[in-house]
């Protein structure tokens, strides 16, 4: 017996494997599409990872489907000798994003928005791609903004020895003074976490699904900025959202802080290249 029909087995599946192939677009784990006599399933896996890697996502993905479709979760596993993590979810084909679908699925994202909680955080730690998002509760956005996502992204870059001393000397006194530009108390919705457009499409009757998220609550301006950071979203998407949850002016002047957070994860998976923008966003503003 291999290790697909071992694991096939755990889900109560002892049909036939009628197809195994690999799917493109996954940048940060190896995705499979297994296909059974009973049903179709992908596969996502990853080596050398915490034990709880995909526990995270799995308990992402159960947040977010309070308010939007998500693949459901039908396993999650680790193997102690090699550090691999593999989740076992729902296959949902794919269609075709239309005008009324990209509208559809700027409501949904405003009505995860929606969804709110009286302080900053998650009920725990999770993953941003491979790197650690930490969660703790906080009443202060700022605070938190600061000490758990660009901070962190922040000692990343420096153990890597990608920040020389006149990026970090600026980046520092960004950091002192973002409570210029962020607001401290802005509403905390449940945030998707990692909104490009690739994390999220629509089903075939146009419904839209959203995956790999990276959750937790804060300002929805973060998803919103994301979604921005490298297009693939129409203006319907965001004439639909700010029909449900209108967006302040002040937005526009503060969202590439909010970026800056992606920015330097990306900087630290990727290397320099993400280097110069990361420059221009802090020279705006020190």
């Amino acid at each position: 017996m291999n290790h697909l029909q071992e694991a096939l087995l755990e889900l109560g599946d002892t049909t036939v494997i009628r197809e195994v192939k690999s799917i493109s677009g996954g940048s940060i784990n190896q995705i499979t599409y297994v296909q059974t006599d009973k049903k179709e399933y992908i596969l996502k896996a990853h080596s050398n990872v915490p034990k709880n890697f995909f526990i995270q996502e799995a308990l992402g993905l159960s947040a977010l489907s309070c308010c939007v479709r998500v693949p459901q979760v039908y396993n999650f596993q680790f193997e102690e000798t090699t550090s691999e993590g593999q989740l076992w979810l729902e296959w949902i084909p794919t269609g075709q994003i239309c005008e009324k679908a990209e509208e559809e699925r700027g409501r949904k994202l405003a009505q995860l928005h929606q969804s709110t909680h009286t302080s900053y955080g998650f009920i725990e730690d999770n993953y941003l791609g491979i790197f650690p998002q930490p969660n703790a509760w906080s009443d202060d956005w700022v605070s938190f903004f600061r000490d758990n996502r660009l901070q962190v992204q922040k000692e990343i870059s420096e153990q890597k020895g990608l920040l020389h001393s006149k990026r970090r000397e600026k980046i520092e006194k960004l950091f002192a003074r973002l409570d210029d530009f962020l607001p401290n108390k802005p509403i905390s919705s449940l945030l998707h976490g990692d909104m490009w457009s690739g994390n999220s499409f629509v089903d075939t009757s146009g419904v839209p699904v959203f995956i790999d998220p990276a959750v937790s609550y804060g300002d929805r301006e973060v998803d919103l900025a994301m979604t921005e950071l490298f297009g693939g979203f129409s203006a319907r998407f965001y004439d639909a959202y700010q029909e449900i949850m209108p967006l302040e002016e002040a937005y526009h002047d503060r969202k590439s802080i909010y970026q800056l957070y992606y920015l330097l994860i990306h900087l630290n998976y990727y290397g320099e290249s993400y280097g110069i923008q990361i420059d221009e966003i802090v020279d705006r503003y020190v």
